[in-house]
Protein backbone atom coordinates (compact mmCIF):
# COMPACT_ATOMS: atom_id res chain seq x y z
CA UNK A 1 0.00 0.00 0.00
CA UNK A 2 1.04 3.56 -0.65
CA UNK A 3 0.22 6.35 1.74
CA UNK A 4 -0.62 9.51 -0.10
CA UNK A 5 0.12 12.94 1.16
CA UNK A 6 -1.99 15.85 0.14
CA UNK A 7 -5.40 15.29 -1.42
CA UNK A 8 -7.59 12.46 -0.30
CA UNK A 9 -8.35 9.55 -2.62
CA UNK A 10 -11.97 8.46 -2.22
CA UNK A 11 -12.06 9.80 1.33
CA UNK A 12 -9.02 7.88 2.55
CA UNK A 13 -5.28 8.44 2.55
CA UNK A 14 -4.39 4.81 1.75
CA UNK A 15 -4.38 3.42 -1.78
CA UNK A 16 -3.20 0.22 -3.39
CA UNK A 17 -0.88 0.25 -6.40
CA UNK A 18 -1.86 -2.58 -8.72
CA UNK A 19 -1.16 -3.98 -12.15
CA UNK A 20 -3.78 -5.61 -14.34
CA UNK A 21 -2.57 -8.17 -16.84
CA UNK A 22 -5.13 -8.51 -19.63
CA UNK A 23 -5.00 -11.85 -21.35
CA UNK A 24 -4.94 -12.20 -25.13
CA UNK A 25 -5.19 -8.65 -26.42
CA UNK A 26 -3.14 -7.19 -29.28
CA UNK A 27 -1.52 -10.57 -29.94
CA UNK A 28 -1.30 -11.78 -33.52
CA UNK A 29 -3.68 -9.08 -34.70
CA UNK A 30 -6.48 -10.33 -32.43
CA UNK A 31 -8.57 -8.31 -30.00
CA UNK A 32 -6.98 -5.01 -30.85
CA UNK A 33 -7.39 -2.43 -28.11
CA UNK A 34 -5.65 0.93 -28.28
CA UNK A 35 -3.75 1.70 -25.11
CA UNK A 36 -5.31 5.18 -24.95
CA UNK A 37 -8.77 3.56 -24.94
CA UNK A 38 -7.68 1.08 -22.29
CA UNK A 39 -6.25 3.83 -20.13
CA UNK A 40 -9.48 5.86 -20.47
CA UNK A 41 -11.51 2.79 -19.48
CA UNK A 42 -9.55 2.45 -16.22
CA UNK A 43 -9.79 6.18 -15.52
CA UNK A 44 -13.56 6.04 -16.04
CA UNK A 45 -13.67 3.44 -13.27
CA UNK A 46 -12.13 6.12 -11.04
CA UNK A 47 -8.72 4.49 -10.80
CA UNK A 48 -5.85 6.96 -10.40
CA UNK A 49 -2.39 7.35 -11.94
CA UNK A 50 -3.23 4.93 -14.74
CA UNK A 51 -0.50 4.00 -17.19
CA UNK A 52 0.02 1.24 -19.73
CA UNK A 53 3.23 -0.61 -20.44
CA UNK A 54 3.83 -1.88 -23.97
CA UNK A 55 0.87 -2.76 -26.17
CA UNK A 56 0.05 -6.11 -24.61
CA UNK A 57 -2.42 -5.28 -21.86
CA UNK A 58 -0.36 -4.24 -18.85
CA UNK A 59 -2.10 -1.52 -16.86
CA UNK A 60 -0.67 0.06 -13.72
CA UNK A 61 -3.19 1.88 -11.54
CA UNK A 62 -4.03 2.94 -8.02
CA UNK A 63 -7.22 1.78 -6.37
CA UNK A 64 -8.95 2.31 -3.09
CA UNK A 65 -10.56 -1.15 -3.30
CA UNK A 66 -8.55 -3.67 -1.31
CA UNK A 67 -10.11 -6.81 -2.77
CA UNK A 68 -8.23 -8.00 -5.83
CA UNK A 69 -11.11 -10.37 -6.50
CA UNK A 70 -13.62 -7.50 -6.67
CA UNK A 71 -11.33 -5.45 -8.93
CA UNK A 72 -10.83 -8.45 -11.22
CA UNK A 73 -14.58 -9.10 -11.47
CA UNK A 74 -15.30 -5.44 -12.20
CA UNK A 75 -12.59 -5.26 -14.86
CA UNK A 76 -13.60 -8.48 -16.60
CA UNK A 77 -17.25 -7.50 -16.72
CA UNK A 78 -16.51 -3.95 -17.85
CA UNK A 79 -13.87 -4.86 -20.43
CA UNK A 80 -16.13 -7.55 -21.88
CA UNK A 81 -18.93 -5.04 -22.32
CA UNK A 82 -16.80 -2.10 -23.49
CA UNK A 83 -14.48 -3.93 -25.91
CA UNK A 84 -16.83 -6.80 -26.85
CA UNK A 85 -14.64 -9.80 -26.07
CA UNK A 86 -14.57 -12.37 -23.24
CA UNK A 87 -12.08 -10.51 -21.03
CA UNK A 88 -9.76 -12.37 -18.69
CA UNK A 89 -7.69 -10.31 -16.26
CA UNK A 90 -5.21 -11.12 -13.53
CA UNK A 91 -4.69 -8.31 -11.01
CA UNK A 92 -1.68 -8.20 -8.70
CA UNK A 93 -0.15 -5.79 -6.21
CA UNK A 94 3.00 -4.13 -7.53
CA UNK A 95 4.81 -5.36 -4.42
CA UNK A 96 3.91 -8.95 -5.36
CA UNK A 97 5.26 -8.46 -8.89
CA UNK A 98 8.52 -7.12 -7.42
CA UNK A 99 8.80 -10.25 -5.27
CA UNK A 100 8.09 -12.49 -8.25
CA UNK A 101 10.91 -10.82 -10.18
CA UNK A 102 13.30 -11.12 -7.23
CA UNK A 103 12.44 -14.83 -6.82
CA UNK A 104 12.95 -15.71 -10.52
CA UNK A 105 14.99 -18.94 -10.20
CA UNK A 106 16.73 -18.97 -13.59
CA UNK A 107 19.58 -16.84 -14.95
CA UNK A 108 17.54 -14.18 -16.74
CA UNK A 109 20.72 -12.89 -18.41
CA UNK A 110 21.05 -16.09 -20.48
CA UNK A 111 20.22 -14.68 -23.92
CA UNK A 112 19.56 -18.11 -25.44
CA UNK A 113 16.23 -18.21 -23.60
CA UNK A 114 13.02 -16.27 -23.25
CA UNK A 115 12.36 -15.76 -19.54
CA UNK A 116 8.73 -15.81 -18.43
CA UNK A 117 6.44 -15.68 -15.45
CA UNK A 118 3.08 -17.41 -15.81
CA UNK A 119 0.56 -15.63 -13.57
CA UNK A 120 -2.29 -17.88 -12.46
CA UNK A 121 -5.92 -16.91 -11.91
CA UNK A 122 -6.69 -20.14 -10.09
CA UNK A 123 -4.86 -22.79 -8.09
CA UNK A 124 -3.54 -24.83 -11.03
CA UNK A 125 0.20 -24.46 -10.49
CA UNK A 126 0.93 -28.01 -9.36
CA UNK A 127 -1.43 -29.49 -11.92
CA UNK A 128 0.33 -27.61 -14.71
CA UNK A 129 3.77 -28.70 -13.61
CA UNK A 130 2.75 -32.34 -13.17
CA UNK A 131 0.75 -32.46 -16.43
CA UNK A 132 3.62 -32.01 -18.84
CA UNK A 133 6.89 -33.71 -19.63
CA UNK A 134 9.55 -31.02 -19.77
CA UNK A 135 12.36 -31.37 -22.29
CA UNK A 136 15.19 -29.64 -20.43
CA UNK A 137 16.99 -29.09 -23.73
CA UNK A 138 14.32 -26.57 -24.72
CA UNK A 139 12.67 -25.38 -21.50
CA UNK A 140 12.47 -25.48 -17.72
CA UNK A 141 9.72 -24.65 -15.25
CA UNK A 142 9.73 -24.01 -11.51
CA UNK A 143 6.90 -23.38 -9.06
CA UNK A 144 6.50 -20.01 -7.41
CA UNK A 145 3.89 -18.40 -5.20
CA UNK A 146 0.75 -18.20 -7.42
CA UNK A 147 3.03 -18.32 -10.49
CA UNK A 148 5.07 -20.70 -12.59
CA UNK A 149 8.52 -19.59 -13.63
CA UNK A 150 9.41 -20.67 -17.16
CA UNK A 151 12.31 -20.34 -19.51
CA UNK A 152 12.21 -21.53 -23.12
CA UNK A 153 14.80 -21.53 -25.86
CA UNK A 154 14.17 -18.54 -28.13
CA UNK A 155 11.89 -19.54 -30.98
CA UNK A 156 10.46 -22.52 -29.05
CA UNK A 157 7.95 -20.80 -26.80
CA UNK A 158 4.83 -21.83 -28.74
CA UNK A 159 6.31 -25.21 -29.74
CA UNK A 160 7.50 -26.23 -26.29
CA UNK A 161 5.57 -28.78 -24.25
CA UNK A 162 4.76 -26.29 -21.50
CA UNK A 163 3.82 -23.57 -24.00
CA UNK A 164 1.39 -25.91 -25.72
CA UNK A 165 -0.06 -27.02 -22.37
CA UNK A 166 -0.87 -23.54 -21.06
CA UNK A 167 -2.57 -22.62 -24.34
CA UNK A 168 -5.01 -25.57 -24.14
CA UNK A 169 -8.66 -24.67 -23.63
CA UNK A 170 -8.60 -26.20 -20.12
CA UNK A 171 -5.90 -23.77 -18.94
CA UNK A 172 -5.76 -20.74 -21.23
CA UNK A 173 -8.35 -18.66 -19.35
CA UNK A 174 -6.57 -19.32 -16.06
CA UNK A 175 -3.14 -17.91 -16.87
CA UNK A 176 -1.33 -15.08 -18.56
CA UNK A 177 2.34 -14.98 -19.44
CA UNK A 178 4.72 -12.03 -19.14
CA UNK A 179 8.38 -11.75 -20.06
CA UNK A 180 10.64 -10.94 -17.12
CA UNK A 181 11.86 -7.80 -18.93
CA UNK A 182 8.28 -6.56 -19.27
CA UNK A 183 7.76 -7.10 -15.54
CA UNK A 184 10.87 -5.07 -14.78
CA UNK A 185 9.45 -2.18 -16.84
CA UNK A 186 6.18 -2.43 -14.91
CA UNK A 187 7.76 -2.06 -11.47
CA UNK A 188 10.08 0.86 -12.32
Amino acid sequence: MIKMTGEKFHGTMVINKRVAFLRGINVGGNRKIAMNDLKAFFENLDYRNVSTILNSGNVIFEAKEESIKKITELLEKGLTKRFEYPARVIVQDISFVKKVIKDYPFNSNDARYQHYVVFLASDIRDELIKSVEIDKKTEEVAPGQRVVYWKAVKGMTLKSNFGMLISKAKYKDHNTVRNINTLRKIVR
